[in-house]
């Protein structure tokens, strides 16, 4: 069985594609301006990069070749929609940590464990369900979507009446997007 990432798949399947075009559609012209070996994108070396490098490459690649394109004042059909493919895959992905996971299934995953817990706790209250709501609640706030985000407050809202920690945890969830929001080291990072 294979360890590669899901990331790691649809990216080699996306680069592997860019390289057959590269081969066959471009012309000579063009890939000598353009050499492939220049982009960090041969097997040898996306194989040896983490998760997280071969993000970081793929986003330079869309980078360079939509520069090569503007400053060389070309049109190429294919580049173009290559470049929009990979923009759009990549737009898909978080890097959390070291790791790349697909933004979609991990907010998902965390509400969904957030929205079991608060079933549970509906029927008696027990710590490891709250921890739970908390746990995931943050990483949501942390690295999830707007709309997971509202959604989990939301939820902490609507139940508030079941259990008084879902009040608690709906002030606390609000707090904690706040001060996210309001983070003042959060564009040093970028």
């Amino acid at each position: 069985m294979s360890d590669k990432s899901h990331f790691r798949v649809q990216l080699s399947l996306k680069l592997n594609e860019f390289k057959r075009a590269y081969r066959s559609n471009l012309s000579p012209k063009i890939r000598s301006e353009l050499n492939l070996n220049t982009l960090n994108i041969t097997r040898k070396q996306t194989k040896s990069m983490s998760d997280q490098q071969l993000f970081d490459t793929c986003h330079d690649l869309t980078g360079k070749l939509a520069e090569f394109l503007s400053e060389n004042n070309k049109k190429h059909a294919g580049l173009n929609l290559f470049i929009r493919t990979m923009q759009e895959t990549l737009n898909e992905y978080t890097v959390i940590g070291n790791s790349v996971v697909h933004e979609k299934s991990f907010c998902n995953k965390h509400i969904l464990n957030v929205i079991q817990h608060t079933q549970s706790i509906q029927y008696s209250v027990n710590n490891s369900s709250l921890q739970e709501i908390k746990s995931s609640g943050k990483a949501l706030i942390e690295f999830g979507r707007e709309d997971y985000v509202d959604q989990l407050i939301e939820l902490m809202m609507k139940n508030k009446d079941h259990c008084t920690y879902f009040s608690r945890l709906a002030s606390y969830f609000i707090n904690l997007k706040k001060a996210y929001d309001d983070d003042p080291l959060s564009s040093i990072a970028n």
